[in-house]
């Protein structure tokens, strides 16, 4: 009775927050033209060897890739808004669920700092229920995406140093994990980042586009060949390489050309393109699902429908 109380306690204390930060959205301000002063500090913080692990993290949940006798296959990190409640809820109800069943397979969540004491406040009664969460000090912003995957990084590569893949996935796609660890077992890739791979992209220099990037920042004519930043796998021989690249690669804002792509031919890791880690956004059906690894931009209804149809045993994509 008393840890029914507990659970009914802590699920009525979330509902409330939830009420309050629903609508909380936050603006996507204008990427910056050169490096802030935020991502400076970000930097500065950071400027240190992996193995040191006295790094001031807000919530660390260091532990993790150690829980289980077994070494970690892959790990999961999501990078999602300090104000994702809900979309953090309907990953664990769903396709991050293995965790609970697979010790091989682990994941958490990877935030900024919202800048908001109440959400800040449920976001820590969050992680100490679920324990799935970990958190940085720079502020949770569209901008500092490339921030947030540099933290996703270094935490992975002090922390979870013997996994043999990491997936870096967004919080509005819907990940098939059998499939992406059928997959994964079947190639046993060393040296290399997977994903749906972006080839010959031009930077924009439209002032007034959402993804303008000025001639200071990037003077080339192409972009390296990089993978949609969506989802993509880094095999774990080079995360603490691309980690420590960081450090030696000229910041940009846009995380998948940085990480995948700069970063990564930095380290002269490969390329792999698979277009089942799809951009794209299929029906939300679990017809659709059945036999690749994502798809995007879809809503926490969304990815339940999928979830829900996907373990359906009466499930029947056969056409008519």
């Amino acid at each position: 009775m008393v840890m029914v109380s507990i659970v009914a306690s802590s699920y009525i204390l979330l509902s409330l927050v939830l009420k309050n930060v629903a609508y909380i959205k936050y603006e996507c301000s204008p990427p910056p033209f050169a490096i802030s002063k935020e991502q400076i500090a970000f930097r500065h913080s950071n400027a240190k060897s992996i193995t040191d692990t006295q790094h001031s993290y807000v919530i660390q949940e260091d532990g993790t890739c150690r829980k289980g006798e077994t070494e970690t296959f892959l790990f999961i990190a999501v990078c999602v808004s300090a104000s994702g409640f809900k979309q953090r809820t309907v990953i664990r109800n769903t396709w991050g669920s293995i965790v609970q069943k697979d010790n091989k397979v682990k994941l958490l969540f990877f935030l900024g700092n919202p800048n908001n004491t109440t959400i800040q406040k449920a976001i820590l009664n969050e992680s100490s229920y679920y324990h799935d969460i970990v958190q940085d000090n720079f502020v949770d912003s569209y901008a500092n995406l490339t921030l947030k995957s540099i933290f996703m990084l270094k935490w992975s590569s002090t922390f979870c140093v013997n996994t043999s893949y990491v997936l870096k996935v967004d919080d509005d796609m819907f990940i098939n994990v059998p499939n992406l660890i059928n997959f994964l077992n079947s190639t046993r890739l060393k040296n290399s980042v997977i994903g749906q791979r972006i080839a010959k992209a031009k930077p924009i220099r439209r002032k007034d586009s959402k993804w303008y990037t000025s001639e200071h920042l990037y003077n080339e004519t192409y972009y390296p060949y990089y993978t949609s930043g969506t989802n993509y796998v880094i095999s774990g021989d080079i995360v603490p390489k691309l980690y420590q690249s960081t450090f030696h690669e000229p910041f940009l804002w846009l995380e998948d050309v940085y990480i995948t792509g700069l970063c990564r031919e930095r380290i002269k890791a490969n390329i792999i393109d698979n277009w089942n880690f799809s951009s794209l956004h299929p029906p939300a059906q679990g017809c659709s699902y059945k036999d690749v690894i994502s798809g995007h931009k879809n809503t926490p209804t969304q990815i339940s429908k999928i979830w829900r149809e996907l373990n359906d045993p009466n499930l029947n994509c056969s056409r008519s």
